[in-house]
């Protein structure tokens, strides 16, 4: 009888410590929902093409005119930064507008085929619009966050 008695106490022991390895530590839960929030929350900035129209015949982002647009767009905190560049020499301007039309950017500029580096700080009233605009080509898009 104690030998019996002694078997079921060793599996109810042997049960509870595997029971107990299984369940995991509050804390270590709390800690992988924040690192889960954390990956969520980085966003990056992402430039798409809504028109591009050439000598006043619109197409909608065509791959032989929005070629002739470079750009980067990085966002550094609260700091946006976008880089255009053409590859042609003509007079643009340049406005980067926010959703309630105000605007960040709006310059003319002589040479873009070296690029431009447009700076909006503080960068938080995403998504941002954009026109580069010439006597021939005017490209429009926007700038969201993905």
């Amino acid at each position: 009888m104690k030998q019996i008695l002694y078997i079921f106490t060793l599996c109810i022991l042997l049960a509870l410590g595997f029971t107990a390895c299984q369940t995991e530590d509050p804390l270590t839960l709390e800690q992988q929902q924040q690192e889960m929030k954390k990956r969520d929350s980085k966003k990056h900035p992402k430039l798409e093409y809504v028109t591009t129209t050439v000598n006043n015949s619109a197409t909608v982002s065509s791959p032989k005119q929005s070629s002739r647009l470079k750009y980067s767009v990085k966002n550094n905190g609260e700091t946006l930064h976008v880089f255009f560049k053409l590859d042609f020499g003509d007079a643009v301007s340049v406005t980067i507008k926010d959703m309630d039309n105000n605007a960040y950017v709006h310059e003319p500029v002589a040479y873009l085929k070296s690029g431009k580096e447009f700076v909006i700080n503080p960068a938080t009233h995403f998504p941002y619009y954009f026109e580069i605009i010439s006597g021939n080509i005017q490209f429009i898009g926007i700038i969201s966050e993905e």
